[in-house]
């Protein structure tokens, strides 16, 4: 229900309910109680406004979740403040921290956008928040020697190992100069925002969520040293073949595989592949477009490295922990802006990321 349509509906209510209140008081005065078709009025009218109210909450609601990370920052008093001259910086925290999809707002100027990769690592991982700057946890190795034993004869010894580990909060961040007029062209700026800074934020995020090398103030991903079992292919076998063993193996680790992540160019090698009478192995392409693989979901993305595959219980394997949002701040004071008429927008976001269970996750060479 839109706003206006709210207002009218309301409007409507409260003048039946203030003739309803009239016409009530004046039957009470004579009779000293309401009949039993004002107690039905009454009700009918509280009811009507109860849906008003929901209708209207909804609405705010679902107003306030699809703006954008620049139309909050275009619409936030900070920035009138920064246009009018009387703030010289502002920063502002935004609310949705992974923007999927399309990132172009609808009504943009002078601004089109690059192509985009779809945000997925990041959506198929466990996530969190923290105050911290590091996590730290406990990594558990655990070798079963369970058997049966005669009567009287030792148990048999089993190995349980907890080894501490920390995941410190790493920072991603990028700034670029853009000049006055554009600060003041609010359309053009929520569009350059999308397409450009807080994007390119979690474009890096994601692909570091899978790639991080651990080194410096890099995250340490998925695909690091450690943090997977590394799978080593047999000759001979198929890329169907070793991302079948790999789902075996998590499932010998005691874990039910959730997802498999892969390149588009594997993805479509796949799709391709054909028998000796050229039918396509895997799937009709007139009637499935190859989105799973031996019944799990294939997270499609190029932050996968061609050639290479990810297979795990994803959702138990690691976690991100949120340290700040992404944060976009613009400001005057940077290099010889005030000479050049320009604004630095920079946008930013801090996580960690823990890997716990490395068991559960089992990749490398698809071939």
């Amino acid at each position: 229900m839109e706003s206006q349509e709210i207002k009218t509906a309301l409007d409507s209510i409260k003048s039946e309910v203030e003739s309803f209140i009239k016409d009530t008081t004046d039957t009470v005065k004579e009779s000293e109680k309401m009949t039993s078709e004002q107690h039905e009025k009454m009700a009918e009218l509280e009811e009507r406004l109860l849906e008003v109210e929901q209708k209207a909450t909804a609405n705010i609601e679902s107003e306030e979740s699809v703006k954008s990370v620049g139309e909050q920052l275009v619409k936030s008093e900070m920035f009138e403040q920064f246009k009018s001259g009387a703030a010289r910086a502002i920063s502002l925290e935004v609310k949705n921290t992974v923007q999927t999809g399309n990132l172009i707002v609808p009504e943009h100027i002078g601004l089109v956008a690059n192509s985009r990769r779809a945000l997925k690592v990041v959506d198929v991982i466990s996530g969190g928040t923290t105050s911290s700057n590091s996590i730290e946890y406990i990594k558990e190795t655990f070798t079963n020697n369970a058997a049966e034993v005669a009567e009287a004869a030792a148990a048999a010894q089993s190995d349980m190992v907890f080894t501490p580990a920390s995941a410190p909060v790493r920072k991603v961040n990028h700034i670029i100069n853009v000049t006055t007029e554009m600060v003041e062209d609010a359309p053009a700026l929520v569009s350059f925002i999308n397409n450009s800074m807080a994007y390119g934020v979690e474009n890096k995020v994601d692909f570091a969520l899978l790639n991080g090398n651990g080194t410096g103030v890099n995250l340490s991903g998925l695909m690091n040293t450690g943090n997977h079992t590394v799978f080593t292919p047999v000759a001979g076998d198929t890329a169907i073949d070793n991302i079948r063993k790999a789902i075996t193996a998590v499932q010998n680790a005691e874990y039910a595989a959730d997802a498999v992540i892969l390149n588009p160019a594997d993805v479509e090698s796949l799709d391709l592949a054909k028998d000796t009478t050229n039918a396509y192995l895997s799937t009709d392409p007139r009637t499935n477009f190859g989105s799973t693989i031996w019944g799990l979901p294939i997270v499609v993305t190029t932050a996968m490295p061609a050639g290479q595959f990810l297979v795990g219980s994803f959702a138990m394997a690691a976690q991100w922990f949120e340290k700040k949002s992404t944060v976009v701040e613009m400001f005057y004071e940077n290099n010889n802006n005030a000479e050049t008429g320009l604004v630095t927008i920079k946008a930013e976001k801090r996580l960690a990321l823990a890997v716990y269970r490395p068991a559960s996750l089992v990749g490398g060479a698809i071939v």
